[in-house]
């Protein structure tokens, strides 16, 4: 796997890189992180917020199989779900409330907005 933070890249990724980058993006020195599971394809787990409160949003190949937690979680959350999509361990489905992202309505509206603007920040960064 590796880690996006649209400034820089980090390959063969460990728990420490992972809680280092997520600080990172906690002290808004970074605006998102995004684990990249090369094996697989089009699967991700991303990351943004600041300051202990951070939108979660994963994706496994397709429209239909891409959730975002509808509410912001804390430091730690976000770190414990990144750390169990680093193993591999589907347990992190299960850990918070998971809404399906649709193009119209699915998460709440808030998290879509800012997700949207992650997004877009990747795009820019990625010409």
């Amino acid at each position: 796997m590796k880690i996006d933070l649209g400034s820089r890249e980090i390959r063969d990724v460990t728990e420490e890189d992972l809680e280092r980058a997520l600080q990172s993006v906690n002290t808004a020195e970074e605006e998102f992180l995004i684990l990249i599971d090369e094996d697989r394809g089009n699967y991700f787990m991303q990351v943004a917020g600041s300051e202990d409160a951070f939108y979660v949003e994963y994706r496994e190949e397709t429209d239909d199989r891409h959730f975002c937690t509808g509410e912001k979680v804390s430091f730690q959350q976000a770190l414990d779900l990144l750390k169990v999509y680093l193993r591999g361990d589907e347990s992190f489905k299960t850990m918070v409330t998971w809404e399906k992202v649709e193009m119209r309505g699915g998460c709440s509206k808030a998290a879509a907005v800012f997700l949207l603007g992650v997004i877009i920040v990747t795009l820019m960064l990625a010409l």
